[in-house]
């Protein structure tokens, strides 16, 4: 089974939660920084090493109200990804869905 991301600029991708792959795995696909953003999936680095990880933990649901804790976690992870794309790394953001 291929781990299926799609581009949406160069440098940044998006993709559903990536267990059970490995942070080697991951690494083999080119990827360099991982962004988690399911609040259900927020393992230790140690699952995803060698990989860069942004934690940015927030739900999916879209009926639930986003807190402005989550508001400013979210721009501080989009800041960080920002950072990783323009220094030339290749970003994998995630989701549970």
């Amino acid at each position: 089974m291929a781990y299926r991301a799609s581009p949406i600029l160069q440098n940044l991708w998006q993709g559903p939660k990536p267990e059970p792959y490995s942070g080697e795995e991951l690494k083999g696909l080119g990827f360099q920084v991982l962004v988690l953003c399911a609040e259900e999936w927020q393992p230790p680095p140690s699952v995803y090493d060698g990989l860069d990880i942004i934690y940015a933990p927030n739900s999916d649901n879209p009926e639930i109200a986003t807190t402005s804790r989550q508001e400013e976690r979210a721009r501080i992870a989009g800041r960080a990804a920002a950072k990783a794309i323009l220094n030339g790394k290749k970003v994998l953001v995630t989701c549970q869905m």
